[in-house]
């Protein structure tokens, strides 16, 4: 039986494999379910809804204010100022909602620019705010991602909570297989490394082939079965999503930025998967690797586990316990995940 077959069979016959992939796809399931309920409640759709009722009821209250004697003349004029921007706005957000329900998404994202153009305006002449500075970047980049969704001409929705297939895979891949299957990598490779050694040493070696033919054997085995389980969370999630949901667009904006500038750009969905692919491939060869040289210089399998565990946690929290790195975790994640020489662009 060759090197590879047997690797194979180890890790098969393991019960944990099964409480692993249980595992992959409970998380998956539940990470779902709650996007799926929280993209309904802050979807684009129901924001512009929102917006219509707040409109008409603050028209009311001016037009209350405006008719009691409370007021002086130049409150009630600014009042009417007011409810004249009111019912603009309100006019606007009324045709955006139609061209929504009409499926013309190009034409109520152009509506939509128009607001936002205005809020920047407004938001320059509050030059004493302390919050300008913030504020500002995120109309701008409010303003860049419709522009993006206009020339592409796809429905909106909110990144941070996707649920239909193309957008929930990519949260798949950006949020949770990045931290999940980098431990089932390390348990995976622990089990099957830590298994050669019994009293601190490596019987593998009693096997008639070379030490470094098998450590590569035992490093593919183990990749394999890592990349088999990110396709399947891959489907997974890209199944549930459609079924759902929609399949979603392949043309989709993905927001990432550009070091050292920070310049806010965005890609196309499908531009973005086979650079994050990759990414998530070699850095689960990287810690593959790793493990094996944490389980030869260790050479206990339970010790390895917890060296292996608490070494790969630790990187995964670097982000959120380094001051430097934690203010710009999402320029960093956003680069990783989206791996591009900027000049490509030109």
């Amino acid at each position: 039986m060759s090197i590879g077959l047997w690797d194979i069979k180890k890790i098969i016959k393991n019960p944990m494999s099964i409480v692993l992939v249980g595992l992959l796809i409970l998380c998956v399931a539940i990470t779902f379910y709650f996007n799926h309920q929280t993209s309904k409640a802050i979807s684009f759709e129901r924001t512009v809804s929102q917006e219509i009722k707040n409109y008409k009821r603050g028209i009311v209250n001016l037009q209350k204010e405006i008719r009691s004697d409370s007021l002086s003349a130049e409150q009630k004029e600014m009042r009417r100022q007011d409810i004249q921007l009111s019912k603009k706005l309100l006019k606007r957000d009324l045709a955006i909602q139609e061209y929504l329900n009409s499926k013309k998404w190009s034409q109520a994202y152009a509506l939509r620019l128009k607001t936002i153009e205005m809020d920047k305006k407004l938001n320059q002449n509050e030059t004493n705010d302390p919050n300008r500075k913030p504020l500002e970047n995120a109309i701008e980049r409010e303003r860049l991602r419709f522009l993006a969704l206009k020339k592409g001409n796809v429905q909106k929705y909110n990144e941070d909570f996707s649920a239909n297939g193309t957008g929930f895979l990519l949260w798949v891949w950006q949020n949770m297989i990045p931290v999940l299957l980098t431990l089932i990598s390390v348990y995976i490779a622990v089990n099957l490394f830590g298994e050669s050694y019994r009293s601190r040493m490596n019987i593998s070696l009693l096997v008639p082939q070379h030490e470094l033919t098998l450590n590569l054997w035992h490093i593919g085995i183990v990749w394999g079965c890592t990349l088999l389980l990110f396709f399947m969370a891959a489907i997974l999630a890209l199944t549930v999503g459609t079924m759902v949901n929609g399949f979603g667009s392949l043309n989709y904006p993905i927001l990432f930025y550009e070091l050292p500038a920070m310049t806010m750009t965005f890609n196309d969905w499908y531009q973005v998967l086979l650079p994050a692919f990759c990414l998530q491939a070699a850095s689960s060869l990287f810690i593959i690797v790793f493990v094996l040289f944490i389980c030869s210089l260790v050479r206990n399998k339970m010790a390895s586990l917890f060296i292996s565990l608490v070494s790969t946690i630790g990187l995964l929290l670097l982000t959120s316990t380094i001051d430097p790195l934690k203010k710009n975790r999402r320029a960093i994640a956003n680069n990783l995940f989206t791996i591009r020489v900027s000049h490509d662009r030109h």
